[in-house]
């Protein structure tokens, strides 16, 4: 399934939207005005919460906790093997994930242990704004693999800013 993200939190909207392919909003994530730590809430179209992303602000590399109903669900977290190799690795219900490629430029994938491809991000030419796209090609919990896409789009973006 292909899905279509705006890139960044830096809309002052409530919710960054998640479209598929026609244009129909599939997720939203909640941005809160006012928050203690970094916590954005994940959720289907209907606005039902499916997952809580919480930074973790004392860790040396960005990690991302994932909640579903308020018990770990998963855990996204940068890896730095050198100045030039990074990727993030990935902790899921259904085992481990590593996303590697060229962050920057939205073109990278989600590899399972054995190399084969759960999802793949791109730049995508979707219409007159700047976005992404991520097809998720063999995974079973796309709202799970979308919301990494997510965090690891946050990341970038805060070490852009530093």
């Amino acid at each position: 399934m292909r899905y279509i993200l705006n890139p960044r939190l830096n809309s002052t909207e409530p919710f960054l939207l998640i479209k598929d392919e026609m244009g129909d909003i599939c997720y939203q994530i909640a941005i809160p005005k006012v928050s203690i730590g970094e916590k954005l809430y994940f959720e289907d179209a209907n606005g039902n919460k499916l997952f809580k992303l919480k930074r973790k602000l004392l860790h040396l590399n960005n990690t991302f906790i994932i909640e579903r109903a308020n018990e770990y669900y998963g855990r996204v977290k940068k890896h730095v093997c050198d100045s030039l190799t990074e990727h993030f690795d990935i902790d899921t219900p259904y085992g481990e994930l590593v996303a590697k490629g060229d962050f920057d430029d939205y073109d990278f994938a989600f590899y399972y242990e054995d190399n084969n491809i759960a999802a793949k991000v791109s730049k995508g030419n979707c219409g007159p704004e700047e976005n992404y796209i991520v097809d998720v090609i063999d995974f079973n919990d796309d709202g799970f693999i979308l919301a990494c896409a997510v965090i690891i789009d946050i990341i970038v973006h805060l070490e852009e800013n530093l």
